[in-house]
């Protein structure tokens, strides 16, 4: 009987391996759109901080 319980317990490891495995393979595939994305909205942001850097009148 103990062998029957290893083995099941053996097997849902082995479930729970493979879920995980698969859940970080799509998080994989996702990061490098996720990444674009960081690298867009970076972008807008350098960009609007040089507006507001940019003087409104003239110095003196």
């Amino acid at each position: 009987m103990a062998g029957a319980t290893d083995s099941r317990a053996m097997t849902e490891t082995a479930h729970s391996i493979a879920a995980k495995r698969q859940r970080l393979d799509r998080m994989l595939d996702q990061f490098p759109q996720e990444m674009a994305k960081a690298a867009h909205l970076a972008a807008e942001q350098a960009a609007a901080i040089a507006v507001l850097a940019v003087p409104t009148e003239p110095a003196p």
